[in-house]
């Protein structure tokens, strides 16, 4: 993978838009793999989406778990409650 650094950051930058953000960050890595490997392009989608599933279900919410005293439950719940509000 070409830019490994660059993508990085890139990605990091891009997490602080909520919702949108990791699904743009995708976008730069998927194009350059797809550039030099067209099969690189799949499997680059498929570990930003298992990277990014494995944050949003997992990581975050043990970490605001320990940070707001509250179980990881109430915050995945939280979460799927307060979306379900913006789905049309």
């Amino acid at each position: 993978m070409p830019l490994p650094l660059v993508n990085a950051l890139l990605a990091g930058l891009l997490e602080f838009i909520p919702n949108i953000g990791p699904v743009l960050s995708i976008v730069p890595p998927a194009l350059l793999a797809l550039l030099d490997a067209p099969g690189k392009s799949l499997a680059v989608i498929v570990v930003y989406l298992l990277i990014q599933q494995f944050e949003s279900l997992v990581l975050v919410p043990v970490i605001m778990a320990q940070e707001v005293s509250l179980l990881p439950v109430f915050t995945i719940l939280a979460v799927v409650v307060f979306a379900s509000f913006l789905v049309f």
